[in-house]
């Protein structure tokens, strides 16, 4: 009987990996590609960007992460309309900051307040305005990366702004210019990936910035070619690299991870769908979601999809017979901890929904699981084990 339920939940976990990525309900507003995001609490607001029609817009829409679900917002005011703005938030309030209206480079900077859906103008940046910057937030401080101004194609500048005392500062340059490339942080770093220098070479590097320093690292190359128009964004310890486009004009539908860890790129399952590049991307717990975008066929989409790492193990990262015992079990799984104690353990189900998110000790308890397949992490110092588990 064991064996059966072995089979069968191999079967159902080999279906899974062809469903890591699931298409969910479309953006409810023009089709559009190069817009921004930011994500407060629960909930990601979607908006700006390039119609159909090669109008910029000014229309935003938020979406729920437990409902997965659409809803309108406040536009920014009549007049603020932009295509290559940058997008991010701190302390429960969104900014919407640059960008490119009617030939326009724009350095204004707009506050969203989610509670009085109202959008409401704050100081400007003291320098040039720019399209196509990245940004990123680090210690409840934003960091603007390079763009590209009326007078160069790329930049090198990086602006700060401080949200506690509406005020701007100018920080050390990038290691190059960079215009398209894409950023994000964790709690104590922040990444920068690709774009295009001033002369129009499309880079391939992560670059690492230390805010102690602070100083830009370049970290390592990416295994394929320079790219602009990608997306990238962290979970744990690890970043990973959405499409994009090189500078032969190929699109891309690929998706990789990088470990900060062991620096190590891996190649993830492709989006089942036409390649892209320009979309919008944000997080939902443990899933990551790429919305809207301009597709290889030069049209702009609305389509959203979600992406749940956690049913996309690689082989060689799982331990199926050496990490736990029972395997299948009813009640209680046992791991070797190495001596070590309070070790951070996460369960999810094949849907990527967190079910365990807790300490434990070398035993984890699993009877009030549903029988089926489940994914198991433990933080082991420097690495992470994963495993695929079978509760009876």
């Amino acid at each position: 009987m064991h064996y059966i339920i072995f089979i069968f939940s191999l079967l159902i976990f080999n279906l899974s990996l062809s469903q890591n990525w699931q298409s969910t309900d479309d953006y409810p507003g023009t089709a559009v590609d190069d817009g921004i995001s930011f994500t407060i609490g629960d909930t990601t607001f979607l908006g700006t960007g390039l119609s159909p029609w090669w109008s910029e817009t000014r229309e935003f829409y938020a979406f729920n992460h437990i409902s997965e679900s659409w809803f309108p917002i406040a536009s920014l005011p009549i007049g603020q309309e932009r295509q290559y703005a940058c997008g991010f938030s701190i302390n429960g309030k969104g900014y919407a900051f640059g960008g490119i209206r009617g030939g326009q480079f724009l350095n204004d900077l707009w506050e969203y307040d989610p509670i009085v859906d109202q959008w409401t103008p704050k100081d400007t940046l003291p320098g040039i305005g720019r399209s196509g910057a990245s940004c990123f937030i680090l210690n409840g401080i934003a960091y603007i990366l390079g763009g590209k101004t009326n007078n160069q194609n790329a930049i090198k500048e990086v602006w700060s702004y401080d949200p506690m005392s509406n005020s701007w500062t100018q920080e050390g340059d990038l290691p190059i210019e960079n215009w398209r490339g894409t950023a994000c942080s964790n709690d104590q770093k922040g990444y920068l990936f690709g774009g295009v220098d001033d002369a129009g070479n499309y880079s391939n590097i992560l670059h690492e910035f230390n805010p102690g320093t602070p100083s830009w690292n370049p970290l390592t190359s990416f295994s394929s070619v320079g790219r602009a128009y990608s997306k990238i964004t962290i979970l744990d310890s690890k970043v990973y690299l959405l499409f994009g486009t090189d500078s032969i004009g190929n699109f891309y539908n690929d998706l990789w991870q990088f470990d900060t860890l062991t620096t190590n790129w891996t190649s993830l399952d492709p989006l089942p769908s036409i390649p892209r590049r320009g979309g919008l991307i944000f997080r939902s717990n443990q899933s990551i979601f790429y919305s809207c975008g301009l597709d290889s066929t030069q049209n702009r989409t609305n389509e959203t999809w979600k992406y749940n790492p956690v049913l996309s193990i690689p082989e060689e990262s799982s331990c199926w017979s050496d990490c736990c015992t029972p395997n299948p079990t009813r009640e209680l799984l046992y791991y070797k901890t190495g001596g070590k104690i309070d070790i951070p353990t996460k369960i999810y189900s094949l849907k990527g929904e967190l079910l365990l998110d807790e300490k434990t000790n070398g035993s984890i308890r699993v009877q009030h699981l549903n029988s089926g397949v489940y994914f198991l992490v433990l933080e082991m110092e420097n690495r992470i084990i994963q495993e695929r588990f079978v509760k009876e």
